[in-house]
């Protein structure tokens, strides 16, 4: 199987205390876990390959509030690659997908 991403897009409550420690424990943990934030609710990490994505989810389900919504999809590299910036700071696609990142996320 080919390298891929993994993306992470979340909107979690952070209207009372209890809440956001519930969010700062969350995207703690994906930062933990090797994920980089491409937008504010927006984290990405590239794998080794396509078939590890079910472990991936499976951790991202362990470790999600009860609160919120969370997405993750998997891409290839060559599908990460062809986002398109239409407004704002331009992503640095190629650090995001280099492949040192790749081994320091192993």
């Amino acid at each position: 199987m080919r390298d891929a991403v993994i993306v992470v897009i979340f909107d979690l409550p952070v209207a009372d205390s209890d809440a956001r420690h519930c969010y700062t424990r969350f995207r703690r943990k994906l930062k933990e876990t090797g994920y980089m934030r491409m937008q504010k609710s927006v984290y990405v990490k590239r794998i080794s390959n396509s078939s590890s994505a079910e472990s991936e989810f499976d951790a991202l389900r362990n470790h999600a509030p009860e609160e919120g919504e969370i997405l993750a999809w998997s891409m290839t590299v060559g599908e990460f690659r062809s986002i398109q910036n239409i407004r704002g700071e331009q992503v640095n696609f190629d650090l995001l997908c280099s492949p040192l990142l790749f081994f320091e996320n192993l």
